[in-house]
């Protein structure tokens, strides 16, 4: 076993990869087409078995996965009934905000027959769900995007998914760290990087250039804008050759992994053909499939509390500054030197 591990059940676990916890925000669960109505899904998130199902009203909801009852998991083979989620083993009926609210055999139900529940909303084509690890209620929003409804964008999100051994907080510093923009996506230097916080959100702009695959190898001028919604939720704008509109979502399935997902919309008019159509898509697959490049740098590094950097690193004290904010605990400092 080398220094810094422990062994848990037998399991080697490096304890000093990531010294941080889940942190609490907005996530994604699904697609909202992902759930259809009376549909019921176990998911797996934060270490967690959860189920989420769409009532008979149309609403998603999401729980704690086992009954409080007796334990039974209410994915594997409970049922929609109304707008409540019937366990498979007794019956008893649980609401959307975790409320028991029937027993088949009893007339009274215990005043502290409660699940987990936590809240969701639904917007963009996506159901959020909010993780707080004290319980709290969501402090900030995720916004509707226009584009998202906008007759000139395609529909619907074009999707990739990866698992991938890392932690959110990694994969949002890649977007302040700007210098590996070019060694590992062969982007141009960038230009007029900006870096800015206003409470929960953060931004980022930068513009750059590189040899577009799909159009043949042509140099595309690209200005991006990032917003960070929290670390689980990132909305990013290319302009180039076409603009597009990336949904990045980070949802931590336990300590050591998270499922990444990008979903890409583009400006395509009617009058631009079918060629054009298939461009884009190639377009938006090519941009999505960058994070294909970082994936091994992810799941291979170690997070340094105190980075040895350099003037030109740009702003990544200032992003793990701004990221501490979401945290219930912190194990470790969050900035980092400049020296």
């Amino acid at each position: 076993m080398r220094s810094g591990e422990i062994e848990i059940l037998g399991k080697e676990i490096d304890v000093q990869r990531f010294p941080f916890s889940f942190p609490n925000g907005w996530y994604q669960a699904l697609y909202s087409d992902d759930l259809e109505i009376g549909e019921v899904k176990a998911l797996r998130y934060f270490a967690r078995d959860l189920v989420i199902f769409r009532s008979e009203a149309g609403e998603a909801s999401l729980l704690d996965a086992h009954c409080p009852h007796l334990g039974a998991h209410l994915g594997i083979g409970g049922k929609v009934v109304g707008s409540s989620l019937q366990c498979p083993f007794h019956a008893w009926e649980w609401a959307g905000d975790g409320r028991c609210v029937k027993i088949p055999y009893s007339e009274r139900i215990p005043a502290n027959a409660r699940t987990v529940s936590y809240p969701t909303i639904e917007r963009n084509g996506v159901i959020y769900f909010w993780y707080h690890a004290e319980n709290e209620d969501p402090s900030f929003d995720i916004p509707e995007l226009p584009e998202v409804v906008d007759p000139h964008f395609t529909r619907p999100w074009w999707r990739s998914e990866w698992t991938i051994r890392t932690h959110p907080q990694e994969i949002l510093e890649n977007g302040v760290d700007f210098q590996h923009l070019n060694p590992v996506h062969d982007l141009s230097p960038p230009e007029g990087f900006r870096f800015e916080s206003n409470g929960p959100i953060s931004t980022w702009t930068v513009g750059s250039s590189k040899s577009a695959e799909p159009l043949d190898g042509v140099t595309d001028t690209i200005d991006i804008r990032t917003d960070n919604y929290g670390l689980g939720v990132v909305i990013s704008r290319y302009v180039g050759f076409f603009s597009t509109l990336l949904h990045l979502a980070y949802t931590p399935i336990d300590e050591e992994s998270c499922r990444v997902v990008v979903g890409s919309i583009g400006k395509c008019t009617d009058e631009s053909g079918d060629q054009a159509q298939s461009l884009l898509e190639a377009y938006m697959d090519d941009v999505a499939g960058q994070i294909s490049r970082d994936k091994p740098i992810w799941e291979n590094k170690r997070y340094r509390a105190k980075p040895l950097l350099c003037e030109e690193d740009g702003p990544i004290p200032e992003y793990r500054r701004w990221a501490s904010q979401f945290y219930s605990e912190m194990t470790s400092p969050p900035g980092g030197e400049v020296v």
